[in-house]
């Protein structure tokens, strides 16, 4: 087992074309800081029926079977993924919401346990945009990229120099 393991990456196909789409959404749907001064929307993004968050969240959707089956094995593929005793079909989102962050913002320490993972989408960074840090481990923002983690995972992101940049975020629930 690849004990370094702890995240995957995955390209949005459609990023460039829903950009300032979805950091619109975002910013027309905040109204709560989180720790360290981001502005967050509610927990309930995914339910809100808009047509760009939709179109991604069926994305996202569609990768929790290989997140899952990816996580179980350590990143290492070691057969199918009907044999790895849970249904990776069983994933589902369970919240979702967006943050924008402006000069002088970022997030404190955290995690999002109990829940499976955790998924960290960026739709905007600026270049200066500090890195998104998970257990020490520095990932660069890009826009476009979706990043998974397990969710008790510690992560945090320092204060941003510049206004701009912009995540959605979810948790991940197993179903039987």
């Amino acid at each position: 087992m690849n004990k370094a393991f702890t995240t995957q990456t995955f390209d949005y196909p459609q990023a460039e074309k829903v950009k300032s789409s979805l950091v619109k959404i975002v910013k027309d749907n905040y109204w709560a800081t989180i720790q360290g001064g981001g502005s967050r929307t509610d927990f309930d993004l995914h339910k809100k029926d808009i047509k760009e968050m939709n179109t991604l969240l069926h994305w996202i959707q569609s990768k929790l079977p290989r997140v899952a089956y990816n996580f179980s094995q350590g990143g290492e593929d070691n057969g199918r993924m009907d044999t790895v005793g849970f249904n990776v079909n069983s994933f589902r989102i369970e919240e979702c919401w967006g943050v924008y962050y402006k000069k002088g913002e970022g997030v404190v320490k955290h995690n999002h346990f109990p829940y499976s993972f955790t998924f960290q989408y960026c739709v905007d960074a600026p270049n200066t945009s500090p890195p998104f840090i998970i257990e020490g481990k520095k990932i660069n923002l890009i826009p476009g990229k979706i990043v998974f983690f397990l969710s008790h995972q510690y992560h945090w992101a320092k204060a941003t120099p510049v206004d701009g940049r912009c995540v959605i975020v979810g948790n991940i629930l197993y179903e039987r």
